[in-house]
């Protein structure tokens, strides 16, 4: 009997128990054409396909965006997070701030992916991706 108490223990326990993890990646922005007035923009893909396949859930999306070179007065960046196996946006938020947390995506699967989209207003045009600083998107999530 104490054997079968420790082993639903141990069991009950184990299932309980959530692990905490993150995926972070860093990538170069697209060549950016024309001003965000006149619908130029690029939207820069974060995914991780390490991120485990058994139920995972998001609990904390950090991001660190930096300005272009062109002189742009106003940037309108967005990120959008894309369910896996799908194409289309289902959830977006704007970031005012260039670095920042959200917990507006807390409770989706982490094996989803996020768009950030930058559309920037005034400056020279084009904005080549080999001008860009590295974006950085950090998705924290538990399983």
């Amino acid at each position: 009997m104490k054997k079968l108490i420790a082993v639903l223990f141990i069991l009950f326990s184990s299932s309980v128990m959530a692990t905490d993890a993150f995926w972070e990646k860093s990538r170069v922005g697209y060549t950016i054409y024309i001003d965000g007035q006149n619908g130029g923009y690029a939207t820069t893909p974060f995914e991780d396909l390490q991120t485990p396949r058994n139920v995972t859930k998001i609990t904390n999306v950090s991001w660190d965006w930096n300005t272009l070179p062109n002189g742009a007065f106003a940037y309108k960046v967005t990120l959008c997070y894309i369910k896996p196996y799908s194409w289309q946006d289902y959830k977006c938020t704007s970031l005012f701030d260039q670095q920042g947390m959200t917990d507006a995506f807390n409770g989706l699967d982490a094996r989803g992916s996020f768009g950030m989209k930058m559309e920037p207003f005034g400056g020279t045009y084009p904005i080549y991706s080999t001008q860009r600083v590295a974006d950085t998107l950090r998705v924290d999530y538990n399983y």
